[in-house]
């Protein structure tokens, strides 16, 4: 039996969330050993099982961490086409670090997407060959509902962002009344530029 396979037998949807998180952190810090084949295709099944948001959140990570398979890609793709699917940007990042020759059509596929998620990974294949835009993208993100893309976003285009965004970030903070997301962005950059410039 393994670790996933261990994992789907926990009865309650928090434990078992929380068992998947606890893998992918160690995981990620070298704690435990990469996910085997036989992993990822019980993570694949945990996937089309898994009726718990969170679960199926730390399911998705999982595999993005895992090896690239054919198997996943193709769910990966169903996810992404299927607009009810809570997990479509989840799906995308893991085309985008495992299919990477996938990404010129789904780019231009799911250009104009609504969902913020699928778009974020979309500013971050961008940002692979335009940087710039990329940033532009992240701005047209805002404000969103998500705290965890927001913050990210805070970060990112505080530190990616030049003047023109600047500007930008200032505008549409003055459109909308002050003090608003804009305008907490617009300080960051403003401060990271002035530093870059003595």
């Amino acid at each position: 039996m393994n670790r996933i396979e261990r994992m789907q037998r926990i009865v309650t949807d928090a434990s078992r969330a929380d068992a998947y998180r606890r893998l992918e952190a160690q995981i990620a810090n070298g704690a435990e050993g990469p996910l085997t084949d036989d992993e990822v295709l019980s993570l694949l099944i945990s996937l089309k099982r898994e009726v718990d948001i969170q679960a199926r959140t730390f399911v998705w990570r999982l595999l993005c961490r895992s090896k690239r398979k054919d198997e996943v890609r193709d769910f990966a793709l169903a996810s992404l086409a299927k607009k009810s699917d809570n997990h479509r940007g989840l799906a995308l990042l893991y085309l985008r670090l495992h299919y990477p020759e996938l990404m010129p059509v789904l780019a231009q596929r799911y250009q104009n997407d609504v969902d913020p998620e699928v778009v974020y990974e979309l500013t971050e294949y961008v940002g692979t060959s335009n940087p710039e835009r990329a940033v532009d993208m992240k701005i047209e993100l805002l404000p969103c509902e998500s705290h965890e893309l927001s913050d990210a976003l805070e970060i990112e285009i505080s530190q990616l962002g030049n003047r023109r965004h600047l500007n930008e970030l200032r505008r549409r903070d003055q459109a909308a009344g002050g003090k608003t997301i804009f305008g907490r962005i617009a300080n960051l950059l403003a401060e990271r530029l002035s530093d870059a410039s003595r």
